[in-house]
């Protein structure tokens, strides 16, 4: 680089919640870039996550234009007819990232119960469950545990 080149500063951005200004870093990297957020006025996104700090993806709205926003994109409980979850995630077919069919997971668990119920010793493993369905072993846990499925 040149003498004459200006190389901005990209201001540092700590990942854990500020207890001393009740800040965490979503905000801190706002205020670092542009300043104070005035009231009422909070962090919306564009990306939808609300764990991203580039701040080209946020802009600031009041919390009835959050909700609107939400609203529009499907992200709301009542929004969401497919959603039977008590923590609200998609389940089952109805997540977007879902990686078995409903038919797998019934015989993930029709494999699993039969296993365990024959006398041999031979044990059929989430892993093993988990390499035949090219899943990880979580997602065979919460199949068998009927938390996702």
């Amino acid at each position: 680089m040149g003498p004459n080149k200006i190389v901005p500063i990209i201001p540092r951005v700590d990942c854990i919640f500020d207890k001393s200004t009740g800040k965490g870093p979503v905000y801190k990297a706002w205020e670092a870039v542009n300043g104070p957020i005035p009231r009422p006025l909070q962090i919306l996104h564009h990306c939808d996550n609300g764990f991203c700090k580039n701040v080209k993806h946020m802009f600031l709205g009041t919390q009835k234009e959050n909700l609107q926003d939400a609203s529009r994109k499907g992200r709301l409980k009542f929004d969401r007819p497919w959603t039977h979850h008590q923590n609200h995630f998609h389940f089952g077919e109805a997540n977007p990232n879902a990686k078995l069919t409903q038919a797998q997971a019934d015989e993930i668990r029709q494999l699993h119960a039969s296993d365990t119920a024959t006398a041999s010793r031979r044990k059929i493993t989430r892993k093993t469950l988990a390499k035949q369905f090219n899943v990880s072993e979580r997602c065979i846990k919460h199949v068998l545990e009927h938390s996702n499925w």
